[in-house]
């Protein structure tokens, strides 16, 4: 159960309501379902005296005075208190709200349906040549603790000013994907491919700022505004075992871009200090523009395939015969190699830490690319318990082979990983020198900046393994 009207804690008349009760003051452009504003409220209030100061169309943010003009600031259909006032239906006290608590100004939430279908299709251009496409639908649900209802909240809402409140009548977010793709033959073992996709993510949630509620002048919530896009073609290669190599290597150019971003991103703090909510592209946080990625499997098999180096050598038997045994020593060891190089992330460049001014645009800046190279070592061995053959497998999974130190984030200020600059801004010294010691307070700010903050990626890690299948 939510609010009807996220403007309205109290169930409020309409111009509608006020014309069928004889108003007769009521402009002929104000629709029968906008909201009545007046100028106070008291105990004795009533449908033929109250003082109309402006209407507001249902459920959204239009506002308008008393002579039916469109304003831009809901502080211009303000009452006596100073702040927009509805005409709140039933018994009122003294000071204008209502003497019982109601749910009126509540609704069920209103189930929401929706469709996903999941269309996929082939079919061959030639012998050696493919042609593919899918298209597909998915909903789900709000991120958690943006839509369960804090009630209680209600109770003090007058006295919460610019407080956040969820939102229980939000919707399920969708994502529509498309996909379009192109496979040829090179040889009997190779073939190259072609996919062009593009994604798009709707009624994504972003903070709204609500100016002129009641009772509390403004307050924050949440709701289902904001989408995000995500397009690009990947370029693939793909050799199939060829004796004892598989290769698999792909290219992807992707661009992803969104109005804003999740309620903990920087818009939310641009929204609070009342910037206005733009609705203008950014790329978003996992946004990369460019990644190669190539993986090769090289691997011996066994038994009759085999075809590594071998060692011969005679061996007498427990009856006392001579005979033959190969020495295969690599038989069933293989080792995977991926590396990944990816275009750096976007990241939000500020000006200092006193002024949070952007530089550039939000988002503009990238960090450096990062390159990655992992590898897995496996080596099977056969094992025959009773009649029944079980297999045992001893492993190594390396990760950062070499030990890369990819950037992951850096201070907005500086652009770097390690220093955010406090500590040399001219603009904060006077405030780093009026501290009780200042060197303390350098030494202890470097520490926690040393020991608090890291922003690589993960060292090389190396895992030991062994698995047994029977």
């Amino acid at each position: 159960m939510g609010l009807k009207d996220p403007y309205l804690l109290y169930s409020s008349y309409t111009a509608g309501e006020l014309r069928e009760a004889g108003r007769t003051d009521i402009p002929n452009a104000i629709g029968d379902d906008y909201i009545v504003y007046v100028d106070k409220l008291s105990s004795s209030s009533t449908v033929d005296n109250v003082d109309i100061r402006g209407f507001r169309n249902q459920n959204g943010n239009l506002w308008y005075t008393a002579n039916g003009e469109l304003v831009s600031n809901p502080n211009d259909v303000a009452g006596a208190s100073g702040q927009p006032l509805p005409f709140r239906k039933g018994t009122l006290a003294e000071t204008g709200l209502p003497t019982q608590i109601s749910t009126d100004a509540f609704e069920d939430y209103k189930p929401q349906y929706v469709a996903m279908p999941r269309i996929a299709f082939s079919f061959p251009v030639s012998d050696k040549s493919e042609f593919k496409a899918s298209y597909d639908v998915i909903a789900r649900r709000p991120s958690t603790g943006v839509w369960q209802a804090n009630y209680a909240g209600y109770l003090y809402m007058e006295k919460m000013s610019g407080a956040a409140f969820s939102n229980p009548n939000l919707n399920p977010e969708k994502i529509t994907n498309y996909e379009l793709g192109f496979q040829q033959v090179l040889s009997k073992s190779s073939a190259m491919g072609i996919t062009a996709y593009y994604k798009q993510t709707r009624d994504l949630i972003n903070l709204v700022q609500y100016v002129g509620a009641d009772p509390t002048n403004m307050y924050y919530s949440y709701d289902n505004q904001d989408f995000m896009t995500t397009k690009g073609f990947t370029v693939s290669y793909d050799l199939r075992r060829s004796k004892n190599v598989r290769i698999n290597a792909n290219y992807t150019l992707q661009y992803a871009e969104g109005t804003s971003g999740l309620p903990s991103s920087t818009m939310v703090s641009l929204i609070k200090a009342g910037y206005p909510s733009l609705k203008m592209l950014f790329p978003i946080a996992d946004d990369r523009r460019h990644e190669f990625k190539v993986n090769l499997d090289f691997r011996f098999q066994g038994g009759d395939k085999y075809n590594g180096p071998t060692t011969t050598r005679v061996v007498v038997d427990k009856d006392g015969n001579e005979r033959v045994k190969n020495i295969r020593w690599f038989q069933n060891l293989g080792f995977n190699i991926t590396g990944v190089a990816q275009s750096g992330a976007p990241y939000t460049k500020y000006f200092s830490h006193l002024q949070s001014t952007i530089v550039g645009s939000f988002r503009g800046a990238r960090l450096p690319w990062s390159f990655r190279v992992d590898m897995n070592i496996d080596k099977s061995y056969s094992l025959k318990i009773g009649k029944k053959t079980t297999m045992l497998n001893i492993f190594a999974r390396i990760t950062n082979v070499f030990n890369i130190k990819n950037i992951r984030s850096v201070y907005g200020v500086t652009g770097d990983p390690e220093d955010d600059g406090y500590l040399t801004d001219p603009e904060t010294q006077t405030l780093i020198q009026g501290q009780l010691n200042e060197q303390s307070y350098r030494d202890f700010y470097t520490m926690y900046y040393n020991n608090a903050v890291y922003n690589y990626s993960t060292p090389r890690m190396v895992y030991l393994g062994v698995s047994y299948q029977f």
